[in-house]
């Protein structure tokens, strides 16, 4: 404390002065000086020798304050070497003062007692140093007891207007400028006067306080309250007992006055001095005076005392004595008390207290609010009365073990029924048995409903999860599994307990395992949802295709774990696939006129996405003959008198592995099933197409295959009309140019007859007939003349449209 103010002091803008008769007193002041101004980010400039550094060091990095340029040490040699050169140090520090734009401004400690100076140098110096000082920095000089006399000392005193004396900083109140002594001034017999005769009152009021302490010491150490002397504010005298209380030495705080011994301010609000003087007047008028007073201790820490003080004579000068007694306890328990009581009143949980026999003694506002029931209407009660035959069981349980803990219901006095959460507990007196009861009841009936509302939510939510088509799944930070739901032993066959705590890697595919693994560190890490599509394991080793969302879970920002939802994917894929080869082949049906070569391109197609081998193959009275497959190794002819076969014609017929028999001409593929899909047009089956997989078929594929095959039957019918259409044309072309021929063959011989009978038949008769005939024969080749040109339009519009 006695730092802090010496502390306090050294950061004000003033001129210091110390005489200092032992190191102890020239470290101390000097280190709290510099430590100030380095605080204040100050430059410090130090005239001492290397023993103030070294003390320094105890405190503060010096050489890292000193690279910094915050603290500079003079050398004594450079203004002593003839006399003090003082017009020098003045120069330096100014100097260093115009160089200091990065510090707060300039300190400096000068040690007068390392330079010898006469007085006259010192008062030139002290006169210079003044006028430079003002708005700039902060100077301390310090001075050896030993090294001047007393005149000298008197007048150095004098000429400053701070001087320090051991721990304390005091104003000069008759402070001389130096210019006085360099004119020769004296110091006047007033001021020597001045000083001897309190010099004379230190050393009466010394000699008086040892015949006090000795008529006293008995009585002091007897006392158990603390005793306090004063003469006038100042004290004079202090017990053993008062000291422990405010924690100081005896020497600390004789010549103190009260208020130096107590907080700036009393609880009440008024200054201490203040409050002081009007304590002393008060005691002075009525002779004894009770009030309560707070000291500033020795450590730092605050003593409430209850102090009376009451005049009385001593050698026909009036003295105090201050008895007084530690209240600080209970000023806490008081304060405690009160606290208890606005706990009390202003809890927002309902506070009851019942006597032994368990009747109401006093409820606080929100038990009134939370039940309904007046102070009147619980007078002579028990908590019966909104509890009914539960308050048996837990007063009973409240009196066996001094507590009680739970949910009850209760009944307000309106009816309604509330859900509380009670917590009751036993208070006892210094001898352990019970005085009272004292119950806390918080309104739990939001919570409960909140509770119940969460309860149904789960269990809803509980119900969808194991209902679920998809697999859900939680892993913690470890990478293994803690939850997964029913549909992990649909899709995969694995029960739910086969997995949980196993390392979801387990179960993914060597291939994808690298990148899952970074997925999930990635998750962990950046916090973020994820999607992946990867291949897991099932039960019976084989590899499905699963697509996942991931969601990380947090807490307090931290991950906890992760959630998934796994969808099988496997038979989507496969569809995806199937549905590009069939838009492929589709394609192929439109442009590619050769039946066997589109079946075979169709064939290499659907054999291309690995899951199927294809068999393709057409009936031809009583086999069925094949076209093409893949692989090549199928047989190549099939009776159609097979049962399967004959089924196969009503629709789509699926033979598991399990179902096929040795006569079965796919037997060899026993670890396929066997689709069997009929090629229709127009309800007549053109053939089949036979598709193996090891895997299970569903109905979908069997869809989009039975379509594809019916496609290629249609296709095959139309390139087989298409080529029956061709032919035909070709034949009518032919036919419609040997008509043409035919009619110009009969033309020409008719018209031969025509002229040879009019020419040389002489019989009239005879020739009549002929020219009639040639004239009908020449009508019907007109007739076919018409039917040519006919035909010749039917075949422009067979090649037009063929």
């Amino acid at each position: 404390m006695i730092v802090k103010k010496l502390f306090y002091h050294f950061n004000e803008d003033d001129h210091f002065c110390q005489v200092y008769h032992t190191d102890k007193e020239r470290f101390y002041s000097g280190v709290v000086f510099i430590l100030a101004g380095l605080k204040n980010k100050e430059r410090v400039a130090v005239l001492e020798d290397e023993e103030i550094r070294d003390f320094l060091s105890e405190f503060i990095d010096v050489e890292r304050c000193i690279a910094k340029g915050q603290l500079i040490f003079l050398d004594t040699d450079r203004y002593s070497k003839n006399g003090f050169d003082w017009k020098k140090l003045i120069s330096d520090l100014e100097n260093l003062e115009a160089n200091s734009e990065k510090f707060r401004r300039l300190r400096v400690l000068v040690n007068f007692g390392l330079l010898y100076p006469d007085p006259k140098e010192i008062f030139e110096y002290e006169l210079k140093i003044e006028e430079w000082r003002k708005g700039k920095g902060i100077v301390f000089c310090m001075f050896d007891g030993e090294k001047f006399d007393y005149t000298t000392l008197t007048k150095i005193l004098l000429i400053h207007s701070k001087i320090v004396v051991r721990e304390g900083v005091f104003e000069n109140l008759i402070r001389h400028p130096p210019e006085i002594f360099l004119e020769g001034g004296k110091i006047e017999e007033e001021v020597y006067s001045t000083l001897l005769k309190r010099l004379k009152e230190l050393y009466e009021l010394k000699k008086e306080l040892e015949r006090i302490q000795e008529q006293y010491k008995a009585i002091y150490d007897l006392l158990q309250d603390g005793v306090l002397i004063l003469k006038d504010e100042i004290l004079v005298g202090a017990n053993q007992r008062s000291l422990e209380m405010l924690r100081y030495e005896l020497k600390e705080v004789l010549g103190k006055k009260l208020y130096e011994l107590s907080p700036l301010k009393q609880p009440d609000g008024r200054k201490s001095m203040e409050k002081t003087l009007e304590m002393i007047d008060a005691a002075m008028e009525r002779g004894v005076l009770l009030f309560e007073w707070r000291f500033l201790r020795g450590d730092g820490s605050f003593i409430d005392v209850e102090m009376s003080i009451s005049r009385f004579k001593l050698n026909g000068e009036f003295h105090f004595i201050c008895l007084m007694r530690d209240v600080t306890e209970r000023k806490r328990l008081e304060k405690r008390l009160q606290l208890y009581k606005e706990v009390f009143e202003k809890s927002p949980s309902g506070i009851a207290i019942i006597d032994k026999d368990g009747r109401y003694i006093q409820q606080n506002e929100a038990h009134k609010k939370l039940l309904g029931y007046t102070d009147e209407d619980l007078r002579g009660k028990t908590p019966e009365i909104h509890m009914g035959e539960q308050f048996s069981r837990v007063f009973k349980e409240l009196m066996e073990k001094g507590v009680f803990r739970g949910e009850i219901e209760i009944f307000r006095k309106d009816g309604s029924k509330v859900y509380v959460d009670l917590t009751a507990f036993a208070l006892k007196n210094e001898k352990g048995d019970v005085e009272c009861y004292v119950g806390i009841k918080r309104d739990v009936t939001g919570q409960r409903k909140l509770f119940e509302k969460l309860e149904k939510t789960e269990k809803e939510h509980r119900l969808i999860l194991e209902n679920a088509q998809d697999i859900v799944v939680t892993i913690n930070g470890d990478g293994k599994i803690t939850y997964t739901n029913p549909a992990v032993e649909r899709i995969l066959g694995f029960t739910p307990e086969e997995v949980i705590g196993k390392p979801f890697s387990e179960f993914v595919h060597p291939e994808d395992l690298d990148y899952i693994k970074g997925l999930f560190h990635t998750t962990e890490k950046e916090k973020l949802p994820s999607e992946v599509v990867c291949r897991v394991r099932t039960k019976n080793g084989e590899w499905k295709l699963l697509e996942s969302r991931g969601m990380p879970v947090m807490e307090d920002g931290e991950f906890i774990r992760s959630i998934s939802i796994l969808r099988d994917i496997t038979e989507l894929k496969r569809i995806e696939r199937l549905l590009r080869v069939i838009n492929e082949i589709n394609n192929l049906i439109v442009y590619e006129k050769d039946p066997k070569r589109l079946f075979e391109e169709a064939v290499r197609l659907i054999a291309s996405l690995r899951d199927y081998s294809v068999w393709i193959g057409f009936k031809e009275g009583e086999h069925i003959f094949r076209v093409t497959s893949h692989p090549s190794t199928y047989p190549d002819k099939i009776s159609s008198g097979i049962p399967c076969f004959k089924e196969a014609e009503k629709g789509a017929m699926i033979f598991r592995k399990e179902e096929k028999s040795e006569k079965c001409p796919f037997h060899d593929l026993s670890n396929f099933s066997s689709l069997i899909l009929p090629m229709k047009v127009d309800g007549e089956t053109l053939g089949f197409m036979i598709i193996h997989s090891a895997l299970k078929f569903n109905e979908e594929e069997i869809r989009l295959l039975q379509t594809l095959s019916n496609d290629l039957a249609f296709a095959y019918k139309a390139i087989e009309l298409e080529q029956a259409k061709s032919k035909a044309y070709k034949q009518i072309e032919k036919n419609i140019e040997e008509f043409a021929i035919l009619v110009d063959q009969i033309r020409n011989p008719l018209s031969i007859i025509s002229g040879t009978a009019e020419m040389r038949v002489e019989d009239e008769e005879a020739r009549k007939v002929i020219l009639e005939g040639v004239r009908r024969i020449e009508e019907l080749v007109k007739k076919l003349d018409k039917g040519w040109l006919e035909s010749e339009n039917v075949r422009k519009f067979l090649k037009k449209y063929m």
